[in-house]
C-alpha cells in the first residue's frame, strides 16, 4: 500500500470521528431545558398598573409590559434592575431579573404618571 492510500484513509477515519463528534451548537441536538421561575404579566393604561398588586416567587422572574393607554408609559421596580422605558401604546416588553424575597415599589417615571396614581406592587415570595 502506497503512502498516498494511507494519508487517504487517516483523512477518512479523521472526516469520521469529526462527524461522529457533532459540531455542538443547536443544530439537530437538544434543546436547552426551560428557563425557570415566574412571569408576571402587567398591562399599563392612563394612569395605572393592572394589576396594581403583583406577585411572584423568588428566583429569575419575567415581566411582560403591555402598554394599553394612548401614552407612552415606562416600568421600573425599585431596588432591582427592572427598567423599561419608552413603552409605547400598543407594545408589548419583557424584563428579567433574578429577586429575592421582598416587597418592591413598582411605579412609572414619567412625570406627572406617579403623582397620577401609576404605582403598584411587587411581592416577591420564598
Amino acid at each position: 500500500m502506497a503512502q498516498g492510500a494511507r494519508l487517504s484513509a487517516l483523512l477518512l477515519v479523521t472526516m469520521m470521528l469529526v462527524a461522529a463528534c457533532g459540531g455542538g451548537g443547536q443544530q439537530g441536538g437538544t434543546p436547552p431545558p426551560p428557563a425557570q421561575g415566574t412571569t408576571v404579566s402587567v398591562t399599563e393604561t392612563e394612569f395605572k398598573f393592572d394589576p396594581k398588586g403583583m406577585t411572584a416567587k423568588a428566583g429569575a422572574v419575567t415581566f411582560e409590559i403591555k402598554n394599553a393607554g394612548s401614552v407612552e408609559h415606562n416600568f421600573i421596580v425599585e431596588g432591582t434592575d427592572v427598567k423599561v422605558e419608552g413603552i409605547q401604546p400598543g407594545e408589548t416588553k419583557t424584563a428579567s431579573a433574578d429577586l429575592k424575597a421582598g416587597t418592591y415599589k413598582v411605579l412609572c417615571t414619567i412625570p406627572g404618571h406617579q403623582e397620577a396614581g401609576m404605582t403598584g406592587t411587587l411581592t416577591v415570595s420564598q
